[in-house]
């Protein structure tokens, strides 16, 4: 007979990022962004908030806010610019890594009755939709250097 004896294994602070971060517009000066917690496997104790940071892209000044929830919505960003956002769990022994950085670009002036736009990154490349409340649905396709193509879907 043997006898087997079992420790539990310290707990410290996560050792993934949180998962399936996107980013929603929810008006021209503001942007929503969930998240999933990390695998758990890798949240290596409970977790207790998450941390928030973007940024305008090329600033040095990082916005940093803390959250319960897996929601964060940022305000009183300026139209038409470029913000990178990330986040990160946190356990009661630490921060954990942040996700990558997540470009978006709020909504062009001229677009402010925008409802909703969403954007997907796929490396150096985002692909953002608008659809506006307006007489036209406009599809909006902007890259990191900015170029941009309107398409227009005309009423018959």
């Amino acid at each position: 007979m043997s006898l087997q004896l079992s420790y539990p294994l310290p707990l410290s602070e996560p050792s993934a990022s949180p998962q399936n971060v996107s980013i929603v517009s929810t008006s021209s000066h503001s942007f929503t962004m969930t998240w999933a917690p990390p695998p758990k496997g890798q949240q290596n104790g409970e977790i207790v908030s998450y941390e928030v940071k973007y940024r305008e892209e090329g600033s040095n000044s990082t916005v940093v806010n803390t959250t319960r929830g897996m929601r964060y919505t940022a305000e009183d960003l300026t139209t038409d610019r470029v913000y990178q956002f990330r986040v990160a769990a946190n356990t009661v022994n630490g921060t954990g890594l942040f996700s990558e950085w997540k470009n978006v670009t709020t909504i062009p002036t001229g677009n402010e009755n925008a409802i909703d736009m969403t954007c997907v990154c796929h490396g150096q490349v985002c692909e953002c939709v608008c659809m506006c409340v307006c007489s036209r649905l406009q599809l909006i396709i902007r890259t990191q250097t900015y170029i941009y193509t309107t398409l227009k879907l005309v009423q018959y």
